[in-house]
C-alpha cells in the first residue's frame, strides 16, 4: 500500500493501471470533501457538503486532448473551479486559499507564481489520492 513517507509521486501514479471504474468511485469520494482552497463546499444535499472534482491535468500522470488523468482530482467549490478555468491556478489561490498556507505564506516564503501553484495542486492531488488508496485499500 502506498504512503507518502516511501513512496515517491511517479511509483504511486505507476503501481498498476488505473480502473475507470473505481475511478467514479474515488471522484464520488472527492466531491464529499471539503474544498481543498477553504475547506467550504459548494452546495449541501441531505446535510451533506458537495463539491466538484476538479481534475489536476498533468500530461505526466496521463492527461492528454481529451483524457483527464484517472485518480488524480481535488475538491473546489463551483466558484473556484470556475475561477481556476477562467484566470489559471494561481490566481485562483490567491483569491482562495486561506492562511496559514495562504498568499501570504506563499508571497513571503517560496513567491507564488505559476510554478508553485502547479506544484501545489500536484502535490494536492496525490494527498487525495494516497487519502483514498489508505481509507479504499481494495480500489487503490
Amino acid at each position: 500500500m502506498p504512503t507518502c513517507f516511501t513512496d515517491s509521486p511517479d511509483s504511486i501514479m505507476q503501481k498498476k493501471e488505473p480502473d475507470k471504474f473505481a475511478d467514479k468511485d474515488f471522484l464520488e469520494w472527492v466531491e464529499k470533501q471539503p474544498s481543498c482552497l477553504d475547506g467550504s463546499f459548494s452546495e449541501y444535499e441531505n446535510g451533506e457538503g458537495r463539491n466538484v472534482a476538479c481534475h489536476v491535468r498533468r500530461v505526466a500522470y496521463g492527461a492528454g486532448t481529451a483524457k483527464k488523468p484517472l485518480f488524480f482530482a481535488v475538491p473546489m467549490t463551483h466558484w473556484q473551479h470556475a475561477l481556476q478555468h477562467q484566470k489559471g491556478e494561481k490566481a485562483c489561490m490567491m483569491k482562495y486559499l486561506k492562511a496559514p498556507r495562504g498568499k501570504d505564506f506563499f508571497a513571503g516564503k517560496l513567491g507564488l507564481n505559476e510554478a508553485t501553484a502547479k506544484d501545489w495542486f500536484e502535490t494536492q492531488a496525490l494527498a487525495y489520492r494516497i487519502k483514498y488508496e489508505l481509507l479504499h485499500p481494495e480500489e487503490g
